[in-house]
């Protein structure tokens, strides 16, 4: 594991760490500075999703494990017992992250170790241009 793994996997440790005391649903005056990190954690919580479950953490995630050129194209779906679903754009994306699938497995693991990912489930959805 490289440098930059090390500091990414303290960078998500350290998000995913709730650092605010105020209830979830309490509104904000209007001389409260607005974190937008507790805005969208209110906003997924009222939409019954936990931000801080892995799996979540892995989607708000996607574009540091796999890098912001290939998230363009692939994009995550959802976590399946021991499977990573995702959806890319094109054949060719496809093929490309079946042959690097076990680069992002490790990827995974090291950042979301909980996460017991052993193989990518790949589909192609083409997406329409006008």
């Amino acid at each position: 594991m490289n440098e930059m793994d090390y500091m990414m996997e303290d960078k998500v440790e350290n998000d995913r760490k709730s650092n605010y005391k105020r209830d979830m649903y309490a509104p904000l005056s209007p001389e409260d500075p607005v974190d937008g990190s507790l805005f969208v954690d209110q906003v997924l919580m009222r939409f019954g999703i936990d931000p801080n479950e892995p799996s979540n953490q892995l989607a708000m995630r996607w574009h540091d494990i796999v890098g912001e050129e290939v998230a363009k194209h692939v994009f995550f779906e959802k976590v399946d017992g021991d499977a990573v679903h995702i959806a890319c754009d094109n054949p060719s994306r496809a093929s490309y992250m079946k042959i690097n699938g076990n680069d992002v497995i490790k990827k995974i693991k090291t950042v979301f170790p909980e996460l017991e990912v052993k193989r990518i489930q790949v589909r192609v959805v083409p997406t329409r241009r006008y």
